[in-house]
């Protein structure tokens, strides 16, 4: 009978060894499932934060009006030209309305005005664009609206230094995360 005891109990303690065992497999096993899972969405996080390519120029950084000549051309008519008025090709000519009274006319450059140009009309003088793609800055990437947006953190420091520096504008000249000068205390 004492026998019968002391098997029952050494039974019961490798019954209770045993559950202990898969109870802390599963744990194990929730919590690899916990990170794998965490460590996809962090993953996710990142690749959303990545520049991708612009969708105006295509990644060619050139401003898509102009051919990144900063540059366009205006045709400007007259109702009547007079013969030997005007010189050149592709400059602006002159032509004499009235006896007070001069026009200018023909096919002349004008600023572009999608990267930065003026168009300053006919007798005005000529303010070119950078030539860059106004929706990338010349660049060819363009940063998503996700990397300028403060990633929720996991300590207690982090949380505290978000409030330092955190206005970050997408419409501003250095519009990425990474562009100098950019960061907590500059």
């Amino acid at each position: 009978r004492w026998q019968q005891e002391e098997e029952q109990k050494r039974e019961a303690e490798r019954e209770r060894q045993r559950k202990d065992r898969e109870l802390k497999e599963a744990l194990r096993q929730k919590e690899e499932e916990l990170d794998r899972r965490r460590q996809e969405a962090d993953q996710r996080d990142w690749e959303a934060r990545q520049p991708y390519t612009c969708e105006s120029c295509s990644g060619s950084g050139k401003c898509q009006r102009c051919d990144g000549k900063g540059e366009v051309f205006a045709l400007f008519l007259v109702s009547q030209v007079e013969k030997g008025s005007g010189t050149g090709l592709g400059r602006t000519r002159i032509a004499e309305v009235d006896n007070s009274t001069k026009v200018g006319f023909g096919r002349t450059a004008q600023g572009c005005e999608d990267c930065g140009g003026c168009r300053q009309n006919i007798l005005g003088e000529l303010n070119t664009g950078s030539g860059n793609c106004p929706g990338c800055n010349g660049k060819g990437k363009v940063w998503p609206k996700a990397a300028f947006e403060l990633k929720p953190s996991r300590s207690r420091f982090t949380r505290c230094l978000s409030g330092i520096n955190g206005d970050f504008s997408p419409k501003s000249s250095l519009s990425s995360p990474k562009a100098p000068g950019m960061g907590f205390g500059m």
